[in-house]
């Protein structure tokens, strides 16, 4: 588990990213009937979003990355993300519970979930923090798919331009998604 400690008297938990490359979607992440691109605008008006985008082939388009992790613990899965064509994104914890929500980025709502809980928080100018909250059993993995709506996660084919554009993905232990953490090879513990 996640392990405490005491910062002037007051027990402090320390938080930890366990998602490699955390904004290199290019990298440790693997696209499945889609790609990802580098260099588009971000939430803080800088270049370090990414372009998800499905591919024409008639079926499911994501992102996957299988994370180490505690087992057995309640894990919160995030991502930022905006709209750039396509309205819906899931994100899911797809290796022992398959639990996702999907979040509606036209209008800021959770559509759809079978997780503990679903959050969507709108961070300003199209973008939101989606966080998917499930109780995880064996290993992880963290999988984000681009959705035509809420309902349909396969078979349907991308018009071969639009997407959404995500960055800063994390996954920790607990209930909530707290301030992002960068990582690269490692997972990134603070507090």
């Amino acid at each position: 588990s996640e392990a405490t400690r005491l910062v002037d008297g007051v027990v402090t938990k320390v938080r930890t990213n366990s998602v490699l490359q955390s904004n290199d979607f290019d990298t440790t992440w693997t696209a499945q009937e889609s790609s990802v691109t580098g260099g588009q605008a971000d939430k803080d008006g800088g270049s370090n979003a990414w372009k998800f985008k499905p591919n024409t082939s008639n079926t499911y388009h994501r992102i996957i990355q299988t994370v180490t992790a505690p087992t057995n613990t309640i894990q919160s899965f995030s991502v930022y993300a905006k709209s750039d064509g396509y309205d819906f994104i899931r994100v899911s914890e797809n290796a022992s519970t398959g639990h996702y929500s999907t979040f509606n980025l036209s209008n800021g709502t959770v559509s759809n979930s079978t997780s503990a809980n679903a959050t969507i928080e709108s961070i300003g100018n199209g973008w939101y923090r989606c966080t998917n909250t499930v109780l995880t059993a064996g290993y992880h993995r963290f999988d984000m798919y681009v959705m035509e709506s809420a309902s349909v996660q396969q078979p349907w084919i991308g018009d071969g331009t639009s997407g959404v554009l995500i960055m800063n993905a994390q996954q920790e232990q607990g209930t909530v998604a707290t301030d992002y953490i960068a990582t690269t090879t490692v997972a990134v513990s603070e507090g």
